[in-house]
C-alpha cells in the first residue's frame, strides 16, 4: 500500500493521527541510525543495512532533498495524494493493523 500524500508531518504528527485513528497510544522515538540498524538486524545484517544506508545518505545529503514547497502545483494535481488519517483507515480496512481491543 503506498504512502504518499499532501502533507509534510513530523514523527511527533504521524504518532498523532495514528493515537486518534488507532484508538491507543502511540509515541515517536527518533533513534541513531545505528540503532535503528541494530533493531532490524533479526532480518538480517545486508536487508537491516538497506533502511539504515539510506537515512545515512539522508542525513548527509539533506541539501539535495526536495522541500513540501518546492512540490509544483502541476505535480501535486499529478499524484494528490492520501491525507495520512485516510491512508490509516484504508491500512486498518485491509488489515495492516490489528484491531485494538480492551
Amino acid at each position: 500500500m503506498p504512502i504518499i500524500g499532501p502533507e509534510a508531518l513530523t514523527g511527533n504528527q504521524l504518532a498523532e493521527q495514528f493515537n486518534a485513528a488507532l484508538n491507543q497510544e502511540i509515541q515517536f522515538y527518533s533513534l541513531p541510525v545505528e540503532a535503528f540498524e541494530e533493531s532490524l538486524a533479526p532480518v538480517g545484517k545486508e536487508t537491516a543495512g538497506g533502511p539504515a544506508d539510506s537515512y545515512k545518505w539522508m542525513g548527509v545529503n539533506t541539501e539535495l532533498l526536495s522541500k513540501p514547497d518546492q512540490v509544483i502545483n502541476e505535480m501535486r494535481a499529478a499524484v494528490p495524494g492520501t491525507p495520512f488519517t485516510e491512508w490509516v483507515k484504508q491500512a486498518i480496512q485491509q488489515g495492516f493493523f490489528a484491531p485494538v481491543t480492551e
